[in-house]
């Protein structure tokens, strides 16, 4: 085996060492930096004061004129079912 040739596959065996070495430290280091990043999201909630509440079932609120219309609606298809009917 030529010299050159021995040297280039210990370069390309360094090489491929390395790209795994380099993979196995981000595969280790994303959850470390998700946890980091959801930990400063809960703090800034927290910290914030202000924020939004769950909503609950007595929160919807209508505009002005919309429970009428809503109410108009109903009628007209409660009208249009009793025509079919008949």
């Amino acid at each position: 085996m030529r010299p050159g040739i021995a040297q280039e596959r210990k370069q390309r065996e360094q090489r491929d060492h390395r790209k795994i070495l380099e993979q196995e430290h981000r595969e280790r280091l994303a959850p470390v930096a998700r946890g980091e990043l959801l930990a400063l999201r809960e703090r800034r909630e927290n910290e914030s004061g202000g924020g939004h509440r769950q909503a609950e079932a007595g929160d919807q609120r209508s505009l002005p004129g919309e429970a009428e219309r809503e109410s108009q609606s109903e009628q007209r298809r409660a009208g249009r079912e009793h025509l079919r009917a008949a």
